[in-house]
């Protein structure tokens, strides 16, 4: 029996709740502890984020074409600095400075209008430091947001780990915004939920569901981790939003969630979305692709009519071999990023190995199905051997969701087996 998401994540906080030893290397030197980098990207808004290792206060300035304003944080560790008034589709450069310190960052304002857009979709960072910044740092262009699908640390609850997220990120995030997902790894031990949401400034306060708009591009974003039974009030917000958005001229409309509806790698596809309406919601608003991690893998695929991608290879451990679920069009376990961009004619992807070579190219007009092919090599990297579609490689063989979950926690294992043993005798309880 599969567990639901959010059963699987309490019972490893459960088996967690002692002190969690950070695997996260010594923080580099820097100007901040985290940041500074942008969320809550809405037209003529946005929010710079900042920590530092002492209270103090913080002054942050932004500067654009016609457009000059200075906002500040009182004395604390964790600063959210919110500025408004920014024009339309500009690109702002922001500088914040705190007892001595300074950083300085940018990124682009939301516009009202629609227009091309190009942005960055990953996920499943987590234990893997070195392929994380290697990923980043094989992309070559400067994306309008980066979508991140969850994972982002091994455990929520350790403040080291995010440190280290931060400093491998950062060269991105001085220059785009980030439209945050949330995944299982960061409601692991207790605290793990409240650190994430002291460093996303979530759109609809604690919920970590919303939806976010850039250029006529619109974004959903659930969170797979809270129990998605038909009647629950996120399914409820997710039809409205479906609906919603099905009446509205948008270019593209997209879905995120970390544990998403079709999956061929081994934790598979979340059933429940079927069962409560959503997928089929999402068919009818003619959602253009579905976006999910997880699972440590590429795959592509379209399930009637409805066309995913799973991109969890951002630096976590590869799993193994897909379950060759029918609907798969192009899988392969390895760490990846992709790039999508969204223009008037339709919706085009680009998925890229850490060391630069592509996996596939796709394209689709809004409904029709992806057209793919994998483009030549760049220079960069043209002379590294292409490698097949085949997963079985020495590098890319990976390991499956148990030895990862042994590795991680095996100090804990009888706890974990305490706790699923006590869950398991309250649902027979419950059922009595």
């Amino acid at each position: 029996m599969r567990l639901a998401p959010l059963a699987l994540a309490s019972l490893t906080s459960i088996a967690v709740l002692a002190p969690v030893a950070s695997t996260a290397p010594a923080r580099a030197e820097g100007p901040f502890v985290e940041g500074p980098y942008v969320d809550r990207l809405v037209p003529g808004s946005a929010t710079v984020h900042v920590r530092t290792g002492s209270a103090a206060s913080v002054d942050v300035e932004f500067t654009a074409e016609g457009f000059t304003a200075s906002r500040s944080s009182a004395a604390s560790t964790a600063h959210r600095v919110v500025v408004s008034g920014l024009p339309d589709d500009a690109l702002v450069r922001y500088t914040v400075r705190s007892g001595g310190r300074s950083a300085t960052g940018s990124f682009r304002t939301a516009p009202t209008a629609p227009r091309d857009v190009r942005f960055l979709a990953l996920g499943d960072c987590r234990d893997g430091e070195t392929i994380h910044a290697d990923v980043l740092g094989a992309v070559t262009f400067t994306p309008d947001f980066l979508l991140h699908l969850g994972d982002y640390v091994p455990t929520g609850a350790d403040d080291a780990q995010w440190e280290t997220f931060f400093r491998i990120a950062a060269p991105m995030l001085q220059k785009t915004a980030i439209v945050p997902v949330l995944g299982n790894h960061e409601l692991i031990a207790s605290g793990g939920a409240a650190r994430y949401r002291e460093r996303f400034a979530l759109p609809r306060g604690e919920a970590a569901y919303y939806t976010f708009d850039f250029a006529g591009v619109r974004v959903v974003v659930l969170d797979s981790n809270e129990p998605l039974e038909a009647a629950s009030a996120q399914v409820a917000w997710a039809l409205r939003a479906l609906e919603a958005a099905r009446a509205e001229p948008l270019r593209a409309l997209f879905v995120a969630l970390h544990h998403g509806p079709m999956s061929s790698g081994r934790h598979g596809g979340l059933d429940v979305l079927h069962e409560n309406g959503l997928v089929a919601a999402m068919r009818t608003a003619g959602v253009d692709t579905v976006f999910s991690g997880h699972d440590h893998i590429y795959e592509r695929g379209e399930l009637d009519g409805l066309k995913y991608v799973v991109t969890g290879g951002c630096g976590s451990p590869l799993y193994q071999a897909n379950s060759q679920q029918p609907y798969s069009q192009k899988f392969a376990a390895v760490h990846h990023s992709v790039e999508v961009r969204v223009t008037e004619r339709g919706v085009s992807l680009e998925a890229t190995r850490v060391d630069g070579r592509p996996i596939e190219a796709c394209e689709a007009a809004r409904g029709a199905s992806f057209r793919c092919s994998v483009p030549a090599p760049r220079a960069a990297v043209a002379a590294v051997a292409p490698e097949t579609d085949a997963t079985d490689t020495a590098d890319e063989a990976g390991i499956s969701p148990e030895e990862d979950r042994a590795r991680r926690y095996g100090p804990y294992a009888g706890a974990f087996a305490a706790a699923l043993a006590a869950w398991a005798i309250a649902r027979r309880a419950r059922r009595g």
